[in-house]
């Protein structure tokens, strides 16, 4: 199945680069961070967390950027000697957290699922744990995570049932994916059986509310 989604994958990324690219000259700012994307990061960042135990946060765009920024508020309290890395899909997302993440946290952009790119970046930042804020599952980036013993917790975890059955449909590349999560925070009960019906395992799920509007 690996192989095959990194046959498919790249040239699914071939065809629709030119759209790709195009939708971050329309955001605006696209050149700044732009090698992040493809797992080029300068010896500053991992000279700044070499002997640390580094926590990593992923936010898609501007909503979960939000979120996250509360959560980082709060986990830094709990993980004082812990570095900690943001990372986004977005350029607005990435203006979210300039604005809203204090100086010492890391800020870098989500590379895309090139597994060549996810290794660069892992080994950049190589994470003691990941947390994934109402993000959408890339394979490359969990067996990644998996092959490094890294856990991975979802948080503020929502599902459509629009989304809960794409990913049945492709329930031979994704179950494998949800039922390696380490934990997940549900926002309510119907999340919960959702993500537990596309493979998360019971006993890791917990409702925790929405961090959007319970904090």
């Amino acid at each position: 199945m690996r192989l095959l989604y990194n046959i498919l994958f790249p040239l699914f990324f071939l065809f629709s680069a030119p759209f790709y690219f195009w939708k971050l000259h329309r955001r605006g700012n696209w050149r700044q961070g732009f090698g992040q994307r493809f797992g080029r990061h300068d010896d500053t960042l991992k000279q700044a967390l070499t002997g640390q135990r580094v926590l990593w946060l992923h936010a898609v765009s501007v909503g979960e950027a939000l979120l996250c920024a509360r959560l980082v508020e709060v986990l830094r309290n709990e993980f004082k000697d812990w570095a900690l890395v943001v990372s986004t899909t977005t350029t607005t997302g990435m203006g979210e957290l300039e604005k809203q993440l204090p100086p010492e946290i890391h800020r870098i952009y989500f590379p895309i699922d090139l597994a060549p790119c996810v290794a660069a970046t892992f080994n950049t930042i190589q994470p003691d744990a990941i947390i994934l804020v109402e993000a959408e599952i890339w394979p490359n980036f969990l067996w990644r995570a998996r092959r490094n013993n890294i856990p991975v917790i979802l948080a503020n975890a929502r599902l459509s049932d629009r989304s809960q059955q794409g990913y049945r449909r492709f329930g031979f590349l994704f179950r494998e994916l949800f039922a390696a999560l380490a934990a997940v925070g549900a926002q309510n009960e119907n999340d919960a059986r959702r993500l537990s019906e596309i493979g998360c395992h019971s006993d890791v799920i917990e409702i925790t509310g929405s961090m959007k509007f319970d904090g």
